[in-house]
């Protein structure tokens, strides 16, 4: 095998990530971009932000999660992946419960700024309230169940059934876990 250096142009590619932000991928081979089955984070970049959030783990949420919205459900696909990307961190204990708290506290302030949850695209704000929403969801199936439901227990549901994910249909399978209405949530 012989190697040879042959001119070729640095191109950088950005995708646009749906939580916000961008993945910039840079390569002297574009057109192979297809097949390529894995991709390596810059060093420099945080892993976990100042605020406690991991964009990247955010993403990667998604695409484990495998949750697509339907219409008005895009702040629960959102929520889902903010949370539970937060919830890898501090299950792992690669995140402090002391920072998750204050994470936690901080979205819960940002969320106020997002005046309903039912949008087309949610943005960073809805997103906030969705795991501020989705938190207090998680009190009230483990109340109702005593303690033998949670929110894991959605998720593994929605996992399972595939499908789209709307806000009638989350309460739908929260009622069931809970074992009781949630007109009131």
């Amino acid at each position: 095998l012989e190697s040879k250096d042959k001119p070729s142009q640095f191109t950088t590619l950005r995708f646009d990530l749906e939580g916000g932000g961008a993945l910039e991928i840079a390569t002297t081979r574009p057109e192979l971009l297809p097949a390529c089955v894995s991709v390596f984070v810059h060093a420099s970049l945080a892993l976990i932000s100042r605020d406690a959030t991991s964009p990247l783990l955010h993403e990667l949420m998604h695409a484990v999660l495998g949750i697509s919205s339907g219409p008005g459900g895009d702040w629960i696909v959102e929520g889902l992946a903010e949370i539970y990307s937060l919830e890898l961190l501090v299950r792992s204990r690669t995140l402090s419960k002391k920072r998750y708290e204050k994470a936690l506290a901080q979205l819960a302030l940002r969320g106020r700024e997002a005046p309903t949850l039912e949008v087309e695209r949610a943005g960073g704000a809805t997103t906030a309230r969705a795991v501020t929403v989705l938190r207090a969801l998680d009190r009230v199936i483990r109340e109702g169940s005593a303690g033998a439901r949670s929110l894991d227990d959605v998720v593994r549901i929605l996992f399972r059934q595939g499908g789209k994910v709307t806000t009638e249909r989350l309460m739908r399978i929260s009622e069931d876990l809970a074992g009781r209405k949630l007109d009131a949530f």
